[in-house]
């Protein structure tokens, strides 16, 4: 079963905040890490993504999207913007901004 998990650190108490999101797969023994990002939350509900990462075995299997989804629902954004380097990230972004009508998606 795949437990998702936040972790927020208040950088300013009212502007900027340093959040990780990720997923773990719970079974029996030890959690196991599927994937997290890691990114900059400002007050006004943007997110700016810094690092995502799924590890190997867990890759094509949409846990990015979910991490992602997550925090759009949970932080009420109204933009997520990122910088991307590959086109497999650009697709994880064209797939948000695709889910979210009203969310705004910024891809430097």
């Amino acid at each position: 079963m795949e437990r998702i998990v936040l972790y927020a650190t208040s950088v300013n108490a009212s502007d900027l905040a340093y959040i990780e999101v990720a997923a773990f797969e719970d079974g029996a023994g030890d959690p196991e890490l599927k994937g997290s990002f890691t990114g900059d939350l400002y007050s006004e509900g943007t997110l700016y993504v810094g690092h995502i990462e799924t590890v190997e075995k867990w890759r094509q299997q949409g846990v990015a999207s979910r991490l992602l989804e997550y925090a759009v629902r949970v932080y009420r954004l109204s933009t997520v913007q990122a910088g991307t380097i590959s086109a497999t990230a650009d697709r994880l972004f064209e797939k948000l901004d695709r889910s979210f009508p009203d969310l705004e998606v910024i891809i430097d």
